[in-house]
Order: C-alpha cells, then structure tokens, then sequence
C-alpha cells in the first residue's frame, strides 16, 4: 500500500484500505482490545508497521507518517514480482 502511494502516508488513510484488502467484517474493524478502549485493528497495523521500521523497511523519522525506505521499496518492488511469476516462469 505505501509502495502504491509512492510519498508520506498518515496512518488514518491506510487502516480502512487494509481492512478492505484483508476484506474485515465490520465486527472484525470496530473490535475493541480486551481491557481498553482501543481499536483491536488498529493496534495490530501499528504492531505492524513497528515490526517494518524494526527490519528497517519503514523510515521513523516523521512522527504521523509512514513512508518506506530506500530499502523498504526494494523490497516491496520484489515482492510484487514475486506475486506475477507463474511456474512457467520458474
């Protein structure tokens, strides 16, 4: 998704095009976690996207946004190829 977006991405544009693409049920994005007021989705995509800075896919320095890395691109640019190769390819 921020491969797609190509610059700075908020948070708040990403969670509903998410849930789409993992096509959640509308229980499934308005749950809240287990002992606080906090939306369980939510919280997972930032899990997430903690993970992707960790593996140094998502740059940090811009609190609000989310923006790839020259290494996070390289990745996502691999990734997509992956997902057009057929046996015959292989």
């Amino acid at each position: 998704m921020l491969n797609l977006r190509q610059g700075a991405v908020e948070p708040i544009e990403l969670y509903g095009l998410l849930a789409d693409y993992f096509e959640l049920t509308a229980l499934q994005r308005q749950a809240f976690m287990e002992n606080t007021e906090e939306n369980a989705w939510r919280n997972r995509v930032r899990q997430a996207r903690r993970h992707l800075v960790n593996l140094g896919y998502l740059n940090n320095a811009r609190r609000g946004f989310w923006v790839l890395t020259a290494r996070g691109r390289e990745r996502a640019k691999y990734l997509e190829i992956l997902r057009t190769l057929t046996l015959d390819d292989l």
